[in-house]
């Protein structure tokens, strides 16, 4: 259930960004929220560039009820099963696969292998090697 977690069309980070100049909060309630700004004859700009973050976050809840994503929709699938083209899983269970406890196949690697192969594929007797 992860499709449409990552939205990267229409979530803006950016907005949620903190800006450059750094301003306390004494400084914002003694100045009417003017010190600290670039004095450059358009501080307005700066503050009315960007929108209020609960207008921002509202209009995009908005556009989102408005356009549903085709990855957040429920995907149904064709019936697989017993009496379809595509059969079921069980049928994997018939399959026979070579036993695991059959190591005879390490008899094929050669003299170096010789007394790995005895000792797995059962060729010596485990309680003799105790023994010895």
């Amino acid at each position: 259930e992860t499709a449409g977690e990552e939205d990267h069309s229409t979530y803006n980070l950016g907005v949620l960004k903190k800006p450059v100049y750094a301003l306390t909060d004494e400084e914002i309630i003694a100045n009417g929220g003017r010190s600290g700004l670039p004095n450059m004859g358009y501080t307005d700009t700066i503050t009315n560039r960007r929108p209020a973050l609960g207008d921002y976050i509202d209009e995009k809840l908005n556009e989102q009820q408005v356009t549903p994503y085709a990855n957040d929709t429920q995907l149904h699938y064709r019936y697989e099963g017993e009496g379809s083209i595509a059969s079921d899983l069980s049928s994997i269970e018939s399959i026979h696969y070579q036993d695991e406890n059959d190591f005879r196949f390490l008899y094929s690697w050669g003299p170096k292998f010789s007394r790995l192969a005895d000792l797995y594929a059962g060729g010596v007797d485990y309680d003799d090697l105790d023994n010895a």
